[in-house]
């Protein structure tokens, strides 16, 4: 291949995508060619767990790995001082908060 190939595809905020579809068919065009091919998606878990992103999570399939993280997990200067002196209220789980979880 002259011009070589995309290797790499990151779907950020793939719950605004229209369906799994929608995702294949970016995929189809983009991963033509090349030996190698790795896509990330990335989103925040909709609040309706009959969203087509959060079933789409749930699938198994090869190859694929799950991260979860939370600002938690970050190095508490990625985030600084000010994040850190709010009051703990703000990140207190609600009701509909935690209806929202899968």
């Amino acid at each position: 291949m002259p011009f070589g190939a995309i290797g790499l595809a990151w779907f950020e905020e793939l719950d605004q995508f229209d369906g799994p579809e929608e995702v294949r068919s970016v995929e189809q065009s983009v991963f033509r060619g090349g030996s190698f091919t790795l896509a990330f998606k990335s989103f925040n878990p909709p609040a309706s767990g009959r969203s087509w992103a959060n079933r789409y999570a749930l699938e198994q399939r090869p190859g694929k790995l799950v991260h979860h993280s939370t600002y938690r997990d970050l190095p508490p200067a990625w985030l600084g001082e000010r994040f850190w002196r709010m009051p703990p209220t703000w990140n207190r789980p609600t009701p509909r908060r935690s209806a929202m979880n899968i």
